[in-house]
C-alpha cells in the first residue's frame, strides 16, 4: 500500500463499506493475493506481507460479508456488476504451491471461485523467480552476518548498504545474482529442487478440473516497464499461447507481472484488439480503465490492515480521485 493510501486509511470517517460503494458505483472487485501460510517462507519473506490461514480466514468473512464472489466467466460477462449485489473475482499470483494446498481447499470448502495466474517458465519448478532468489541472498545475510562484509567487498559499497544494492536487482541479471549467490555459498538450484515452491503441472491441471480459472502472468516474472512494446507483446502471446496448450483453457486471461504501469494504451488495445488476451488485469487498486476488459486488481497482503479496512481505503481513495477528476488510468 502506498503513502496515500496509507495515509487515508488512518483517518476518520463514518461511511461504512456499503455506503462507499453505493456512492462509487463500483460493484465489481477484484481482490488478490499471492501466497498464504502459517510457515517462514525464506523465499517471500524479505518481500511483502503475507496472511497466514487465521487470517485469510478472516479476510474472507469480511469479503464475503459484502460481496458476493463469482468466476472469471462471469467476471467478464458484459453488463456483469452493474445491478444487485456488489461482486468480487478472487485472484492468486505466481503459481505458488500453497494455492493447491492451502488456498484451494479453503475456497471449495466456502464455494468461492477464483483465478490463479501461473508463470509458464516457474511450472513443475523448472526455475526460480528472480525476486525470490533476492530474497534468499537477503535470508542468507541475515543467517550468516559474518558473511556480509564478502558481499560489500563485490559490491564495492559500505555493508551498511548492501541490502538495498540486492533489493534493486533487476530482471536479467542473473550473473550478478549467482555471482552473490556463490559468495553466501547459496545454491539456487538445490534449494528450488529441495522446496520445490511451485505448483505441478498436475495441480495446476486439477485446480482446472475442480472448476477455478487458470491465467497467464508472464514466463518469467519481467518488469513490463522496462520492455520495449513488441516485447511486451511478444510476452503476452507466448504465455497465453503456452499456458493455453498445457492446459487447454476457456479463456485468455492476462495478469501482468508486478503492474501494467508502464504499458502503452495503444498495447493494450492491441492485445484485447487483435484478441491476444480476453481480458487483462493490473494491479493499480479501485481505478476505471476505459476498457471493459481490462481491470486493475486490489492488492490485500497489506500488514496490519483488515480486508474489510483495505477495501474502505480503496473506495475512499477512488472517490478522492473522482472529485479530483483523476480515478481513471491514462
Amino acid at each position: 500500500m502506498d503513502r496515500r493510501r496509507r495515509y487515508i486509511s488512518r483517518l476518520p470517517g463514518i461511511l461504512g463499506l456499503q455506503a462507499l460503494i453505493r456512492l462509487s458505483g463500483q460493484k465489481l472487485v477484484f481482490p488478490f493475493y499471492h501466497v498464504v501460510s502459517d510457515l517462514a517462507l525464506p523465499h517471500i519473506s524479505g518481500l511483502y506481507s503475507y496472511r497466514d490461514e487465521a487470517g485469510f480466514l478472516a479476510d474472507l468473512e469480511e469479503l464475503l460479508g459484502v460481496f458476493e464472489p463469482v468466476s472469471m466467466e462471469e467476471a467478464l460477462r458484459p453488463g456483469h456488476g452493474k445491478g444487485g449485489r456488489p461482486r468480487m473475482l478472487l485472484s492468486f499470483d505466481d503459481g505458488l504451491k500453497e494455492c493447491y494446498s492451502i488456498v484451494a481447499p479453503v475456497l471449495l470448502r466456502k464455494g468461492i471461485p477464483a483465478a490463479f495466474f501461473i508463470n509458464n517458465d516457474f511450472v513443475d519448478n523448472r526455475g526460480l523467480f528472480y525476486r525470490f532468489r533476492i530474497a534468499l541472498l537477503l535470508d542468507a545475510l541475515n543467517r550468516w552476518p559474518e558473511r556480509l562484509a564478502r558481499v560489500a567487498g563485490f559490491l564495492e559499497l559500505e555493508e551498511a548498504g548492501c541490502r538495498d544494492a540486492i533489493l534493486k536487482i533487476r530482471h536479467g541479471q542473473d550473473a550478478l545474482l549467482e555471482a552473490l549467490a556463490g559468495l553466501l555459498d547459496l545454491d539456487y538450484g538445490a534449494w528450488l529442487n529441495e522446496h520445490r515452491p511451485y505448483m505441478s503441472t498436475a495441480q495446476i491441471r486439477s485446480l482446472r478440473d475442480q472448476g477455478f480459472s487458470i491465467g497467464a502472468h508472464s514466463a518469467s516474472h519481467p518488469d513490463f516497464s522496462a520492455l520495449s512494446p513488441e516485447e511486451m507483446v511478444d510476452q503476452v502471446r507466448r504465455s497465453l499461447d503456452r499456458l493455453q496448450a498445457d492446459f487447454d483453457l476457456p479463456h485468455r486471461c492476462f495478469a501482468f507481472p508486478f503492474s501494467s504501469d508502464g504499458v502503452p494504451a495503444a498495447i493494450i488495445d492491441r492485445l484485447l484488439g487483435d484478441g491476444i488476451a480476453e481480458a487483462l488485469f493490473g494491479t493499480s487498486g479501485l481505478k476505471l480503465t476505459g476498457r471493459r476488459n481490462f481491470h486493475q486488481r486490489i492488492p490485500m497482503e497489506v500488514k496490519d490492515l483488515s480486508a474489510r479496512s483495505i477495501l474502505r481505503t480503496e473506495y475512499r481513495y477512488f472517490l478522492l480521485k473522482a472529485a479530483l477528476g483523476k480515478n481513471q488510468l491514462r
